[in-house]
């Protein structure tokens, strides 16, 4: 029975004839109920995620170039105040001494790092002082148009412009008035510093700012190409309020007028730059769904594969037990022929018996040559036969489906056994040993169906030994109970399937149904026994099996009818 270790027959590992095409279709289905909603969730959470970064982004660069225009304009007002604060000096106002005014011009001059140069001139344009590294001093600048500008109003900033010393600076000058007339005083500032301050934008990389006069005219150097006082792609700007940012060619530009001059602060911003956290996150989105779907996709072609592959088991199994059940409607079949058979058979020994027995009469007394030994010999044959007849048609008598209820020896069920299957033949190798208890209890039971459990459980050892083998039957009664120990000394069962040994179609015998410890079992617990196996340490398999004295009937059970109970 255990030689071997082998279930029923499994087929090939990934054998899909019959459940492709459902198999197919359950992996699309789950791959589209897993994707549509991820591309939903996620491709909506994206779209907002990446609508709120943008606009955060804009508010920030909003920000960031309001806060940049302060800066510019916070340098100049500076500048302007400086002036302001120079012009309220006594000399400048009242004194007409050149020398006297160039002094008080260089003490200021040294604490003023921003300015280039001071000078006082004339409401006529000449210079009553100067103070700076230029031979500036018999300059009148009547004609200049800065000069122009700043005689009708009190204070002026100039665009960039080379003028006299031809050096690319801007003009800072304040008109205050004297005692029947009027001075200005005027400062200078370099544009390549005023350029380098411009330029930093919050230490910001791959941004780009610099100013624009009305005209478009750069008033500070461009990172990507544009300098000083050469026109660019903006032209005719008008005054706008606030803060203006829109795409352009190179980026994003943020637009803003300074308060103290009409000076266009452009800052343009890379979009990668910009935008570099939200490439992040588009790029963490995109990592995510691809492992999410490689995960989904192992998940379900697992899953799937998993339920296609039992499935196919399943249909192989049913397959097989079909092939088995007919196998023993056949052998059904047979058995009814074979009760035929012993029928006819025992009808025929039944008649040679009575012929044999018969006295010869006068018809028969001049032809009768028995003598005795042989008619003693045909008649012990007979008797024989008939006994093994009547013992196999008892044992192979089929029983109905409701338990019959009736006394059983059974010491005797098993030796009726061990001798219709030969079991203590003089020609067996099969070393066979009964240890009855004398006087064993007679149990109230259905005969029937214990001679099929144990049938079943003789066969099993029989064939678990060698031809040479041993077999131990034991039975003792125990209080309530009787317990039966079947002992065999073959190969005994594994550890690790012993658990499996009463599953249904689990078997270890070439060619077995799987059924016979399964039926065993039910039959048992019918009857209200058990049955337990156990395997010796180095080889053997013990089978205990206990059955209650006295029978008492199960709880109502649709699946097991009440039993037939004979007086």
């Amino acid at each position: 029975m255990r030689e071997g270790f082998e279930a029923a027959p499994r087929g090939r590992a990934h054998d899909y004839p019959y459940f492709r095409r459902l198999w197919n279709t359950v992996v699309l289905a789950l791959l589209a109920v897993s994707f549509v909603p991820l591309l939903l969730i996620g491709g909506g959470m994206y779209y907002y995620s990446a609508l709120v970064l943008e606009k955060k982004t804009l508010d920030g660069l909003q920000s960031e170039v309001i806060n940049h225009k302060r800066v510019i304009d916070q340098f100049l007002t500076e500048h302007v105040n400086y002036l302001k604060l120079i012009s309220q000096n006594p000399v400048l106002r009242s004194s007409s001494d050149a020398a006297q005014m160039r002094y008080v011009l260089g003490s200021y001059l040294q604490d003023l790092a921003g300015f280039h140069d001071l000078g006082v001139i004339s409401s006529q344009g000449d210079h009553l002082a100067y103070v700076g590294p230029h031979d500036l001093a018999a300059m009148n600048y009547s004609q200049q148009p800065w000069f122009q500008s700043v005689s009708s109003r009190p204070i002026y900033i100039s665009d960039v412009f080379e003028g006299f010393r031809k050096i690319p600076h801007f003009i800072v000058a304040v008109k205050f008035p004297i005692p029947g007339d009027w001075r200005v005083i005027r400062a200078t500032v370099n544009a390549d510093p005023f350029n380098e301050m411009v330029a930093k934008v919050g230490g910001r990389s791959g941004a780009d700012a610099f100013l624009l006069n009305q005209e478009g005219l750069y008033q500070t150097r461009s990172r990507i190409g544009g300098k000083l006082m050469t026109q660019s792609d903006f032209r005719d700007l008008t005054y706008f309020p606030g803060v203006e940012i829109e795409a352009g060619r190179d980026g994003i530009l943020s637009k803003v007028w300074l308060d103290q001059t009409r000076w266009l602060c452009v800052v343009r911003i890379d979009r990668q730059v910009l935008f570099a956290q939200l490439h992040q996150v588009r790029t963490v989105a995109i990592f995510v769904f691809l492992l999410g779907g490689i995960l989904i996709v192992i998940t379900v072609l697992l899953t799937t594969n998993y339920l296609v592959t039992r499935l196919e088991t399943s249909r192989r199994s049913i397959l097989f037990l079909d092939q088995q059940l007919r196998q023993a409607s056949s052998a059904a079949s047979a058995v009814h022929l074979a009760q035929r058979l012993v029928e006819d058979l025992k009808d025929s020994l039944g008649g040679l018996e009575t012929a044999v027995s018969q006295p010869a009469d006068s018809g028969t007394a001049g032809v009768e040559t028995r003598d005795g030994p042989v008619r003693e010999k045909i008649l012990a044959e007979a008797a024989r036969c008939r006994e093994l007849l009547d013992r196999f048609q008892k044992t192979t008598q089929p029983q109905g489906e409701t338990p019959i209820i009736a006394d059983v020896a059974l010491n005797a069920l098993l030796d009726d056994l061990i001798y219709l299957l030969g079991l203590a033949s003089p020609s067996s190798d099969l070393a066979l040993e009964r240890d009855y208890q004398p006087a064993l209890p007679i149990i109230r039971s259905d005969f029937s169906l214990l001679r099929l459990v144990f049938q079943n459980l003789l066969l099993n050892a029989v064939q678990a030994v060698t031809p040479a083998g041993k077999v131990t039957i034991r039975t003792r009664a125990e209080e309530e109970r009787v317990r039966i120990e079947i002992i065999d000394d073959g190969v005994g069962i594994p550890p690790e399937i012993l658990g499996q040994v009463f599953d249904p179609l689990f078997t270890t015998k070439r060619g077995g149904l799987g059924l016979g410890l399964t039926v065993a079992d039910g039959i048992l617990k019918r009857l209200g026994g058990s049955i337990k196996l156990a395997g010796a340490p180095v080889r053997g398999t013990t089978v205990t099996v206990e059955i209650p004295i006295r029978f008492t009937p199960p709880a109502n059970d649709p699946n097991n009818p009440a039993p037939r109970v004979r007086p």
